[in-house]
């Protein structure tokens, strides 16, 4: 059994996105830090909300999406 669990986000959730998402990931991380983390979306809205967490950024991976599902979907 792995000594983590890994938590895939999507981080274009939410009525903001990213700075949220990222947010609550770095909260759920202080609290468990055996948690690993995948956000998937538009990279380049991830990466600097999640340079502003360290501790999160150093056991997360980005996985850039060019294809999201709108709500009117």
């Amino acid at each position: 059994m792995p000594d983590f669990v890994t938590i895939s986000v999507d981080a274009m959730g939410g009525d903001h996105g990213p700075t949220v998402t990222v947010a609550g990931s770095a909260v759920a991380l202080a609290r468990l830090p055996e948690l690993r983390f995948r956000f998937y979306g538009e990279e380049g809205a991830i990466r600097p909300v999640l340079a502003r967490h360290e501790a999160l950024a150093a056991v997360s991976e980005v996985i850039h999406c060019d294809i999201a599902v709108d709500m009117s979907d």
